[in-house]
């Protein structure tokens, strides 16, 4: 079984220093519902004034593939 971690990057101004990375404390478990959270986040920091990157980058749970 694959979960999905939604990670966005913020940033304040085009310097690598002025940025920071987050990952969303929930695993998802549809593709769908991790793109939906980084879009959400996406817009909060974009409509802030601020330079945004996000994706949804996938987990392999041990033990669960067949």
């Amino acid at each position: 079984m694959t979960a999905w971690v939604a990670v966005i990057m913020v940033c304040m101004g085009t310097e690598i220093s002025q940025c920071n990375v987050a990952v969303y404390p929930t695993s998802y478990y549809n593709l769908s519902d991790c793109r939906n959270k980084v879009a959400q986040g996406y817009r909060m920091a974009k409509s802030a004034g601020m330079l945004v990157s996000g994706s949804c980058s996938p987990v392999k749970i041990k033990g669960t593939d067949i």
